[in-house]
């Protein structure tokens, strides 16, 4: 029913063909293709690239987190219609980065406000290293009441030696001032004169115009006004560390009874709490952040590398910031927890496509 064919087995070629196959059936499936090998050197460059470029991007990061200037007028660029309103502004009327300095029972009948007041505006604490003012003007209640009485009254306030060597005693110091016992120079270590205008106006009448402005309700309590220019504005945490420690040398004042308050110390509690918050949040949000990409990828090396890659792009957005010439404001504070978390969205996407 069924014939059996004889096969020659001589006749049978069992060599290797032409083309170079294998006499190893598994040897093919384990060469890499030529379009994977141009990704792994592709990723090697990358890889390369980022090591040169790390320290950079590490240095301009840790410089962006160091220095935040939070000034709304800061925020929009100088051609904006409303900044060149404001700027236009300042130039006739004066900037308005004010520091106002009170205490309880800070009186205009004290004298040692004259003293405060002469060192704000003297002292070489208070100066750039060009040994330009740092403030645009010092301005204080008994001082402006004074030069508006009738008769005319002469005040002394005279420079204490204890008071310089309490100053003496500070640990503030200026890089180019020294240290604070520099508050008056020589020349005005005599009696500092309040040279009234001679209006006129009786020192009743004087206090009722004050009162609001420069005197409180009482008739009594007064404080001092300090205007920040534009470079005293870049250093002003500094500045205002000074300015309480000039008060308590000159006034005799604890730190926890002076009252400080203006939009340069708003905006100085608002880089405090920004900074206080990356210090605080940092931490715990990367965890959380590790753990999500490790849970949504099931993958402990996946989950490495986006986060890796979230963490990277989230140091290279501070970089960009601080050699752009910008600072950390309260509105640039919120992108690199942004684009981290958008990296992570798009890591896990692409890892599950893949």
């Amino acid at each position: 029913m069924f014939r059996c064919r004889r096969i020659d087995t001589a006749s049978v070629d069992l060599t290797p063909t032409q083309a170079g196959n294998s006499t190893n059936p598994f040897e093919s499936q384990s060469r890499i293709p030529n379009g994977m090998q141009q990704v792994i050197s592709r990723i090697r460059l990358v890889a390369v690239y980022v090591a040169v470029l790390l320290p950079v991007i590490i240095y301009g990061a840790m410089h962006t987190l160091q220095s935040s200037n939070n000034s709304p007028i800061d925020w929009v660029d100088s051609t904006f219609s409303e900044r060149k309103q404001f700027d236009e502004f300042v130039e006739l009327f004066g900037p308005g980065d004010v520091v106002i300095a009170s205490r309880p029972e800070y009186l205009w009948t004290d004298k040692r406000l004259d003293r405060l007041t002469l060192g704000l505006r003297k002292s070489k604490a208070f100066r750039s290293q060009e040994r330009s003012p740092l403030f645009h003007q010092v301005v204080s209640g008994r001082e402006t009441l004074l030069r508006m009485k009738t008769p005319p009254e002469t005040t002394s306030a005279p420079f204490s030696h204890g008071a310089e060597n309490m100053l003496a005693q500070s640990s503030v110091t200026n890089e180019s001032a020294g240290p604070l016992d520099q508050y008056i120079h020589s020349e005005n270590s005599e009696h500092s004169v309040i040279k009234p205008l001679n209006s006129g106006i009786p020192l009743t009448e004087g206090i009722r115009r004050l009162q609001g402005t420069m005197i409180d309700k009482d008739g009594k309590t007064t404080w001092i006004v300090v205007t920040f220019n534009a470079v005293g504005l870049k250093q002003r945490t500094l500045l205002v560390n000074r300015l309480r420690r000039a008060i308590h040398v000159c006034c005799d004042v604890d730190d926890s009874d002076i009252h400080l308050a203006g939009p340069v110390i708003d905006g100085m509690s608002v880089d405090e709490a920004s900074h206080a918050s990356l210090t605080t949040f940092a931490g715990p949000l990367a965890l959380v952040i590790f753990i999500i990409c490790w849970w949504s990828l099931g993958s402990l090396l996946a989950g490495t590398v986006v986060f890796l890659t979230a963490s990277f792009c989230q140091a290279v957005l501070l970089a960009i910031i601080y050699y752009s010439g910008e600072k950390l404001s309260a509105i640039l504070i919120i992108l690199p927890p942004l684009v981290q978390v958008l990296t992570v969205s798009g890591g896990i996407h692409l890892m599950n496509y893949t």
